[in-house]
């Protein structure tokens, strides 16, 4: 599909968009905000049928029709001076037809929801070594996914709220790196997965101090490279229940990034690699300063008298807190 979109009275780029990439193409040209067709000929700037594109300046333009493509070019003004208000009502009526044929081609395209994976599934993660590993996303209801792993293959279909999940025999599997495609109505290719253990570093600032701030700290980093030695720092976010996804990324132990590793985090999994002889991969969790309650399920609260009345004040507070942040908002300014 090719288009010409304008932003404001003064630019307008021309779009050209394939399966897998879009170009987009700059002009200085001075335009005005408008939608012009034709299929055959040349449709006027100074057409008062509907909105349309209003020339400023020497050029006009059009959209081309052609199948399942759509295309904005533009026309010099000799060539469209010399039709007649009869012809011209033809041709914009006439493409008006195609344009609407042509983006019903396009809309069911448009309106599907690809395959998604959460942050976790990135480049350089690591997976479990182990008989079930499961990897799962969302999807379209009812849509089939593919996934394949160095060799391993695991399939299912989407439920009725658009959820997967399928399971990986990984048991076997050498450390790699491989690559892994996720297959539905979409591909998606992850680089550079690894496989191997996983663990959870959690809790508060002694977890995240970073390796950066340690003793000897410089000389650790500088000799730190390790490919099978990896983190994903999960961004810190607040939430009223759990989340099915996060913010965040792996990175791959080295002088770039080792300084930024939780420090606790960074030695254990050393220490683990080299004697294990696998990938390790730290997901960094931690947030300092927080008390033990807002990392506990509400429900196990909940099964301590002692706790109860605390909790039901802390709901009625989170309850409340757009109305008190509405009016707090104004009363600052």
């Amino acid at each position: 599909m090719i288009g010409l979109a304008g932003a404001d009275h003064k630019s307008f780029a021309v779009l050209r968009a394939t399966s897998k990439s879009i170009a987009v193409h700059r002009t200085t040209e001075s335009y005005r905000p408008a939608f012009g067709t034709g299929g055959a000929g040349f449709y006027p700037a100074d057409w008062d049928g509907g909105n349309v594109w209003e020339e400023k300046g020497s050029m006009a333009n059009m959209m081309h029709v052609s199948g399942s493509s759509v295309c904005f070019i533009v026309a010099a003004p000799t060539i469209r001076q010399q039709m007649t208000p009869r012809i011209r009502t033809l041709i914009m009526h006439l493409s008006i037809t195609r344009t609407f044929a042509c983006l019903c081609l396009l809309l069911p395209r448009a309106l599907r929801a690809d395959v998604r994976l959460p942050a976790i599934f990135s480049e350089h993660m690591v997976l479990m070594k182990a008989q079930s590993v499961p990897v799962w996303g969302k999807a379209d209801a009812g849509e089939h996914i593919r996934v394949t792993l160095g060799g391993k293959t695991a399939e299912g279909d989407a439920d009725d709220t658009g959820r997967w999940q399928v399971t990986l025999n990984l048991e076997d599997s050498a450390p790699g790196p491989f690559e892994m495609t996720v297959e539905g109505r979409n591909r998606i290719v992850i680089p550079d997965a690894v496989i191997g253990e996983v663990w959870l570093a959690s809790g508060q600032s002694n977890m995240e101090l970073p390796l950066r701030v340690t003793t000897d700290a410089d000389a650790e980093i500088a000799n730190s490279t390790n490919p099978f030695l990896r983190q994903f720092a999960v961004k810190k976010t607040g939430a009223n229940k759990p989340m099915e996804d996060c913010e965040g990324q792996w990175t791959v132990a080295g002088p770039a990034t080792s300084g930024e590793f939780t420090a606790i985090g960074y030695y254990f999994g050393k220490e683990l690699q080299q004697a294990r002889q696998q990938p390790v991969g730290i997901i960094h969790a931690s947030n300092g300063g927080t008390f033990i309650e807002p990392w506990t399920p509400v429900d196990a609260l909940n099964r301590i008298e002692d706790f109860r009345a605390p909790v039901a004040a802390i709901e009625k507070s989170a309850a409340n807190y757009p109305i008190a942040k509405a009016k707090f908002v104004p009363e600052r300014r």
